[in-house]
């Protein structure tokens, strides 16, 4: 590979960036799949809120970033993963916060 090129995806902000969107990108592909039994978004939304699920949809929308890791990790962008990880403790916080506090 280029060195220009993997300079260029090899910064932990693109880590950051895309661990913090694939999560949301998960749970909108989730919706996706299942939006014949919630109809709208905000259906969806309200009703994970109302049975206090709210945590564990977060949680597991956050799996897909090992596979984003993974492939940093494989590519040799080891800041990029270094910013998958960053955004990974993010979402952790929020899922605490959303268990304990909410």
């Amino acid at each position: 590979m280029d060195k220009n090129v993997k300079s260029k995806f090899n910064k932990q902000k693109i880590g950051l960036i895309s661990g913090l969107l694939v999560p949301v990108i998960a749970i909108f592909i989730f919706y996706l799949f299942n939006k014949y039994r919630f109809g709208s978004f905000e259906y969806f939304v309200n009703h994970f809120v109302m049975l206090h699920l709210t945590s564990h949809i977060v949680s597991l929308s956050v799996l897909p970033n090992m596979a984003v890791f993974y492939l940093f990790i494989k590519k040799n962008f080891l800041y990029s993963a270094r910013g998958v990880v960053l955004s990974t403790m993010i979402y952790g916080l929020i899922i605490i916060i959303l268990k304990f506090f909410v």
